[in-house]
């Protein structure tokens, strides 16, 4: 633990600040806050935040590894605004404690004293445990401190082989243990060091480390980089355990007021102090291997968390290569005709009092002296050569290329020309190239980028805005025309303009246009093309498990819609008409719906709608069938064998009825079309008929009536032969009757019409 007073008098002075603060308020604006993301074994790996947001030009990073767990707080990137410290904007953040904490105003103590959770950092760990004793042999050499041990200990050690003779990168240290325990044994510290080819060791690393440099020490001073050695210059501690320089003084900035120089500060970081923007560089042997260990402890015990940040990219070795255009602003690539590209060529930190002939190779897509040339000096054109000269006291140069229009662009876009520098002091090795140095790629387009839009897709008789994916500017000029079948350019009737940057087209047919762009600053010349596909709304073709659309009361119907060309995405909304609402909730992107019967006849609209957003409406009538209704007449009389029509009069609610014909006591009925609801008989004695009308119903049930039916007979009789009979005498003739004679008349005659 920390001395008393010293814990008193610094939570006394953040209890000051913080009150100062609340009274004047926060001013600081969102998007001007440092913002911490810690390393994530998914989103932030350690090894992308090392490549992405540490290393640069001219250096190739390999072997990394860390004491750090892939879920460890104490490491992570970070993005700050210019102001915050010294113009540096992105890169690395390693810290003695949670890296999340040191984000915001400077009025909590108590959030930038964290441990390193799960790591004993006291008694060394099993990767990378170098960091942990080269930190301890720096600081025992330090005036006054007694190294008890160091604490919280963060460590990043990597591989490096850089492409030209020197190694440097920037970076800003700071600490909460600033300013009450400056001079103290708590001497929070940061070490850079490097070792490998050429290498002097320094002497505070030795005899442990003899052939390891720290690069992490005050510009113009071999002194590392500590609370004790950079600091605002008072020695609280009569004892004096601080080595107080004017070049350590100058690279410390004061965190702890809210009314000092820097109140941007404050505001965004939590830390009491930091550095100014530092340098680490050193002289190495180009495409040599070296081994560099980036660590930070805290001393003697694990309150108040130190830290450093590493730009990004400012790991960086040599010469450097990248690539642009003559219209930069405007167009990150080269362009045939128009707008020629650049190499920019330099040294990064090199030697630039030496001329220095850079050697590369030339690959890519494109061809040399074919598909491009050279622009020299004169203003000629010419084949790309292999070098580029840097003469003495020239740190940069331009290689400019441009592009030559041919047969070889009629269906190729886009090529790259490729730039591989070899190493600037062997170039080649046994015949073989040395790549050891940057490269770069230009792209060469035959027109420019312009992207007028996604093909689209609109319902008949609807209107759509082209809107291009490039943002459209006012200056450019533009020209849209439809493309006919065989690809001709034509005016068209369906756009609301055609130099306007976002027509709006009205075609009710499936149409393609194309829009011409030039560029009003370097004129260059594009153009691109967006369909316009019509669709029409789905349509139904309705069908039933009933044919007749007929159901019976009580029973369930399923309806289907049936569209053409149905897609399962499809939306599907059924209605009722009484009253119209959405019935079957389950039935909604169904394009069955399954329906009870009503009492009485009723109307269904489904609405189908595609992806698209078109939709058609269409309607179906369901039928209620009932329990069939007739009657028949009570009797009927009819002569023998003759035919008679049965006709059951009253008759509904029959459409999907069977009927059966049979006579009472089943007897041959002798009739035809005996299943429909009339009958024709032929009776030859009397009978009572029945006819039954069964309906489909499972509840409807059915209906039976009769009629009785009497048969007449012709009468059959004989008379008595009288061969002579007396003049005026009386006789009596009695026929022999057989039959039934009940509705027989009899009528007597003579044939002298005497007789009587």
């Amino acid at each position: 633990m920390k001395q008393l007073n010293f814990l008193k008098n610094k939570g006394l002075s953040i209890l000051a600040f913080a009150f100062i603060f609340t009274f004047t308020g926060n001013i600081a604006q969102a998007q001007n806050q440092l913002v911490v993301k810690p390393v994530n074994a998914v989103t932030n790996p350690l090894i992308d935040s090392l490549v992405k947001q540490l290393v640069g030009t001219g250096i190739k990073v390999q072997n990394i590894k860390s004491n750090l767990k892939q879920t460890s707080k104490a490491i992570g990137t970070f993005k700050a605004p210019s102001a915050l410290m010294g113009g540096i904007k992105a890169g690395l953040v390693m810290v003695t404690g949670d890296a999340t904490q040191i984000a915001g105003t400077n009025n909590n103590s108590a959030t930038m004293s964290n441990p390193i959770a799960n790591l004993d950092t006291t008694t060394g760990l099993n990767a990378c445990p170098e960091g942990r004793q080269m930190l301890n042999s720096v600081l025992s050499y330090q005036p006054g401190t007694t190294v008890l041990s160091t604490r919280d200990v963060a460590t990043i050690q990597f591989d490096v082989i850089p492409s030209a003779d020197s190694i440097k990168f920037n970076y800003v240290f700071a600490s909460e243990e600033y300013n009450t325990f400056v001079c103290s044994n708590f001497n929070d510290i940061f070490g850079f060091f490097i070792s490998g080819p050429g290498i002097t060791g320094d002497q505070t690393l030795s005899p442990g480390f003899p052939s390891t440099k720290n690069l992490a020490i005050i510009p113009g001073t071999d002194l590392p980089v500590s609370i004790n050695t950079v600091n605002d210059g008072t020695d609280p501690d009569p004892n004096g355990n601080c080595t107080i320089t004017a070049e350590g003084t100058a690279a410390y900035i004061d965190n702890t007021q809210l009314d000092n120089v820097n109140p941007f500060i404050f505001q965004r970081l939590k830390f009491n102090g930091l550095t100014t923007v530092l340098t680490a560089a050193v002289k190495v042997v180009p495409c040599q291997t070296y081994t560099l260990t980036l660590t930070i402890a805290d001393v003697q015990d694990g309150s108040w968390d130190s830290g450093v940040f590493i730009e990004k990219g400012s790991l960086r070795s040599g010469l450097t290569t990248s690539a642009s255009s003559v219209y930069s602003t405007r167009f990150p690539y080269s362009i045939i005709n128009c707008n020629p590209g650049t190499f920019i060529v330099k040294r990064d930190g090199g030697d630039v009092a030496n001329k220095l002939v850079a050697k590369y190779l030339i690959a890519g897509t494109a061809v040399n002296g074919v598909d491009y040339n050279q622009r020299l000096s004169n203003g000629s054109l010419a084949p790309l050569i292999d070098s580029v000269v840097l003469n003495p006291g020239v740190s940069a140069d331009t290689i400019t290329i441009v592009g030559t229009d041919g047969p070889t662009w009629q269906t190729i876009e886009q090529k790259s020309v490729i730039l591989k520098f070899l190493n600037s002091i062997v170039p080649y090795f046994n015949g073989q190239p040395n790549f050891c140095g940057d490269s770069s790629t230009m792209l060469i387009r035959k027109r420019f980028l312009y992207n007028a839009g996604p093909d689209k897709k609109v319902c008949q008789f609807s209107d759509t805005t082209l809107r291009p994916v490039s943002i459209p500017v006012i200056t450019d000029r533009y020209r849209w025309r439809e493309l006919t079948a065989n690809g001709d350019t034509i005016v068209s009737q369906f756009l609301s303009c055609d130099n306007c940057p976002r027509p709006k087209a009205s075609n009710d047919t499936t149409k393609t246009y194309i829009v011409y762009v030039i560029d009003s600053l370097s004129g260059c010349v594009s153009n691109d093309t967006v369909r316009v596909s019509v669709e029409n709304a789905p349509t139904s073709q309705f069908s039933s498990t009933d044919p007749d659309f007929t159901v019976c009361k009580g029973n369930p119907l399923t309806i289907s819609a049936n569209p053409t060309g149905s897609d399962p995405s499809w939306i599907y909304l059924w209605y009722d008409f009484k009253p119209l609402n959405i019935v079957n909730n389950n039935s909604i992107n169904k394009k069955d719906l399954q329906v009870i019967s009503h009492s009485e006849a009723q109307f269904y609209k489904v609405r189908i709608k595609n992806l698209l957003g078109c939709s058609k409406e269409d309607s179906v009538n369901v039928s209620i069938d009932q329990k069939p209704l007739f009657s028949l007449p009570d009797t009927a009389t009819i002569s023998c064998r003759n035919s008679f029509r049965i006709v059951p009069s009253n008759i509904s609610g029959v459409s999907n009825t069977s009927f059966t014909w049979r006579t009472l006591d089943n007897i041959d009925l002798n009739v035809l079309d005996s299943i429909s609801s009339s009958v024709t008989i032929f009776p030859v004695k009397n009978a009572v008929y029945v006819l039954k009308g069964v309906s489909n119903c499972a509840t409807g049930g059915f209906t039976t009536d009769s009629i009785r039916v009497k048969v007449i007979y012709q009468p059959a009789f004989n008379l008595l032969n009288f061969d002579t009979l007396c003049f005026g005498k009386q006789y009596t003739l009695s026929p022999f009757i057989s039959g039934d004679t009940t509705f027989t008349k009899f009528t007597w005659t003579s044939s002298d019409r005497k007789f009587k």
